[in-house]
C-alpha cells in the first residue's frame, strides 16, 4: 500500500458534496483526516475525538500519515460530507453538532456504515440491521479471528538478505565510532588523513603478503596478513548467517496490547514507527514529554508495546521506533529520521510537545547517545534514557547536549555484563554538569526490559532470579516515568 492517499484520489475526495468543511464543527482548516468507517473528512480537533471512540466505531486515517488500501479508498469516494449528515438527520433525528459519541454510537449510524460497505462492494444496501438473538451473538464471536489479526499488528517483515545482514554486521562492529566519523569527515581534514594513512597500511600489508616467502619471518608476515585479511571478510559474513536466524520476535501479549490500544484509541501505528498516547491525549493536544525510543538489536520492536504502553499510562507520548529489516537502530537513527518524527508529530499530527527526549533499550540506548554527539543535534534536546546499555561504547563528556541521563541495568544481564564498567567509570563518560541517574534491578536480565527472549546473541542472556518480568519492567516504567517528569537540567 502507498505510504498515503495518492493525491488524484484525495482530489475525488475532497470535491464530494460537503468535503470542504469538517462533517463535525464546520470547520475548513486542517482537513486532512478522515473516517474510513462512515466515509467523511475530518479537522484535526474533530479527528481526535473519533479516535477517542475506537476503531470499531470509527476507523481514523491521516490523507497524508497513512497508508490506504484500495477498499477504503473507494469507500472514502463512495461517502462523502453531506451524504453521510443527511442520511443520520432524516433517519434519527441526529444533528450536525451532536456530540460524536452520540451522534456515530448509534443503530442509525451502525447501519449507515453497513450501507456504505455494500455500496462499496456492490450489494443489495440494507434497510435494517441484522437480528442477533444471543446464540447467534456467541457464535459471530467465537467465529471471529483475533483481533490482531484482524488489524494486521503483528510484525511480518521478513529477514534482511544475506548482503544486508553482512553489511549490518561490518556496521555493528563499527557503531560506536560511526556518528562521530560520519559527522566529522566534512569537518575535520586530519579524519580524511587518517583514511589515507590506513589505506597505505592495506596497501603496504598487501604487498608484504604477496612477496615471495624465503625466510620463517616473511613466511609468519605472510601467514599473519592472510589471516587478518580472513577475519576481516569472513568473520562479519558469519555474523551476517546470525544477523537473518537470531531475529528475536515479540511476545504474543505484547502485540495483544498494543492492539487493543489501537482500539481504545491510546495508540496509532505510523509509517516506521508506533505512537502511544498519554489518556486523554490525542492528535492535536498539547503532552509536556514526549520520547523517541529505538529497539534493541534484532529485537521486534512491538516486543516493547507493552512497557511502554505503560509508561504512556504516565502522562508521557512515547514514540516507538521500528529498525526493519535489519533490526539495528543504528541504522536507523539519523538526524533527518528525528527531524522527520518530530515534523509529522508536531505538523502533520498537530500535538505540541513541551520537551523532546531520546532513549532505547542496549543498541537502541547506544544509536540514541551516538546522535546526541552529532554536531547538528538539534539544541532542545538535552536527556536520555538508556535501558542495559554497555558503558565504555557511550563516551558523551565531550558532549554538550546532554544535560541530564538516565541508565538503568540489571544485574544478571549477561548481554551486558562482560562490558558493564563500575558506576565511578560511566560518570566519567558523561559532561561533569550533567545529572546522571543510575539505577540496578537486582535479579533482572537483558530480556526482561521487553516481552521476548530468550537471548542468545551475540551470548547467552542471564536467567532472572528472585523477579518475575512484570516486576522487573514495573521497576523499568517507575523509574523512567520519574527521570521523564521530575528530573530537570540545571539550566531549569
Amino acid at each position: 500500500m502507498p505510504a498515503c492517499m495518492p493525491a488524484e484520489d484525495q482530489a475525488v475526495v475532497k470535491a464530494l458534496p460537503g468535503n470542504s468543511k469538517c462533517a463535525d464543527c464546520g470547520s475548513n482548516a486542517n482537513l486532512t483526516w478522515c473516517s474510513v468507517s462512515f466515509g467523511i473528512l475530518l479537522c484535526m480537533e474533530c479527528s481526535g475525538r473519533h479516535r477517542g471512540l475506537g476503531v470499531h466505531i470509527s476507523f481514523v486515517r491521516s490523507l497524508n500519515l497513512d497508508s490506504f488500501s484500495e477498499k477504503q479508498v473507494q469507500t472514502m469516494k463512495a461517502g462523502g460530507n453531506d451524504e453521510c449528515n443527511n442520511y443520520l438527520l432524516s433517519h434519527g433525528s441526529i444533528a450536525t453538532d451532536t456530540p460524536a459519541s452520540d451522534k456515530y454510537n448509534n443503530p442509525v449510524a451502525e447501519l449507515y456504515k453497513l450501507r456504505l460497505k455494500a455500496r462499496v462492494e456492490g450489494t443489495p444496501e440494507p434497510t435494517e440491521l441484522p437480528s442477533r438473538s444471543k446464540s447467534n451473538d456467541d457464535k459471530l464471536f467465537s467465529s471471529q479471528k483475533p483481533v490482531r489479526g484482524t488489524l494486521d499488528l503483528t510484525n511480518t517483515t521478513p529477514s534482511p538478505n544475506i548482503v544486508s545482514a553482512c553489511v549490518s554486521a561490518y556496521n555493528y562492529t563499527i557503531w560506536p565510532l560511526a556518528p562521530i566519523m560520519i559527522d566529522q569527515l566534512s569537518h575535520k581534514h586530519q579524519i580524511m588523513s587518517l583514511f589515507g594513512l590506513a589505506s597505505m597500511v592495506g596497501a603496504a600489508t598487501i604487498a608484504l603478503t604477496t612477496r615471495p616467502a624465503t625466510t620463517l619471518s616473511k613466511v609468519t608476515e605472510r601467514l599473519c596478513g592472510v589471516v587478518t585479511g580472513s577475519l576481516i571478510l569472513v568473520g562479519p559474513a558469519l555474523m551476517g548467517r546470525d544477523f537473518q536466524r537470531r531475529r528475536l520476535a515479540a511476545f504474543s501479549p505484547a502485540v495483544d496490547d498494543f492492539t487493543q490500544r489501537c482500539l481504545a484509541g491510546r495508540s496509532k501505528r505510523n509509517l516506521g514507527y508506533e505512537v502511544f498516547f498519554p489518556p486523554n491525549v490525542s492528535i492535536g493536544d498539547t503532552v509536556d514529554h514526549v520520547i523517541v525510543f529505538y529497539p534493541g538489536m534484532l529485537v521486534d520492536h512491538l516486543a516493547y508495546a507493552a512497557v511502554l504502553g505503560k509508561l504512556s499510562d504516565q502522562g508521557i507520548l512515547v514514540l516507538l521506533v521500528s529498525a526493519e529489516p535489519t533490526r539495528m537502530a543504528n541504522q536507523v537513527a539519523t538526524l533527518d529520521h528525528l527531524k522527520r518524527l518530530r515534523h509529522e508529530i508536531t505538523t502533520l499530527m498537530g500535538i505540541t510537545a513541551k520537551e523532546w527526549i531520546i532513549g532505547g533499550h542496549c543498541l537502541g540506548g547506544m544509536a540514541a547517545a551516538g546522535l546526541m554527539q552529532q554536531r547538528k543535534f538539534p539544541t532542545d534536546i538535552s536527556r536520555l534514557v538508556q535501558w542495559a546499555v554497555p558503558g565504555e561504547p557511550c563516551n558523551l563528556r565531550k558532549s554538550n547536549s546532554v544535560q541530564a541521563a538516565l541508565r538503568i541495568s540489571a544485574s544478571k544481564d549477561e548481554i551486558v555484563k562482560p562490558l558493564e564498567i563500575n558506576d565511578a567509570h560511566i560518570r566519567s563518560k558523561f559532561p561533569p554538569t550533567c545529572i546522571l541517574q543510575i539505577e540496578r534491578i537486582v535479579g533482572g536480565n537483558h530480556a526482561g526490559f521487553g516481552h521476548y527472549g530468550p537471548q542468545n546473541f551475540p551470548w547467552k542472556d542471564g536467567e532472572r532470579q528472585g523477579i518475575n518480568l512484570e516486576q522487573q519492567q514495573t521497576k523499568v516504567v517507575q523509574w523512567t516515568a520519574r527521570f521523564i517528569k521530575s528530573l530537570k537540567s540545571k539550566d531549569d
